[in-house]
């Protein structure tokens, strides 16, 4: 099995763990509205890119047409959870709690997969979810 989904992880960590503090200094100039614009115009820009370069990005049968419109539905989930992250700190978030307990959402997401795709609960990840709960509690309290 290939290793390189951990060279993927650690990007994605390292651009997250930067998008959080360039996504706070921009929301002290921006009000929610103008920050979601300015963030979806960079979206834009990548698929499009990627539909340029691709040519098979549309689905080609009935069967990959279901699970694009999945992709559209995770999508728009992405968009409401992103808003409501921009939202969090539009309203007087501190960067350092918001992006923390919004980027505990993998908790659900073990949660989720357990329940809708039958995956394994072991000890460690219970632990874990009981861990990141304990995290939210501590970074919401003043």
């Amino acid at each position: 099995m290939s290793m390189m989904w951990i060279v993927f992880s650690l990007l994605a960590f390292i651009f997250w763990g930067f998008w959080g503090v360039v996504l706070k200094v921009a929301s002290l100039g921006l009000d929610w509205k103008q920050l979601y614009v300015a963030s979806g115009l960079a979206t834009v820009v990548v698929v499009s890119l990627i539909a340029i370069m691709s040519r098979d990005t549309l689905p080609g049968s009935s069967s990959s047409a279901k699970y694009f419109v999945l992709g559209f539905i995770a999508g728009i989930l992405g968009v409401l959870g992103y808003l409501s992250l921009i939202k969090a700190l539009d309203v007087g978030g501190e960067a350092s709690r918001v992006i923390i307990i919004t980027g505990l959402y993998p908790a659900l997401t073990t949660i989720m997969s357990r329940l809708v795709l039958g995956e394994s609960l072991t000890s460690s990840k219970i632990l874990g979810l009981v861990l990141a709960m304990i995290a939210i509690v501590l970074l919401s309290a003043e």
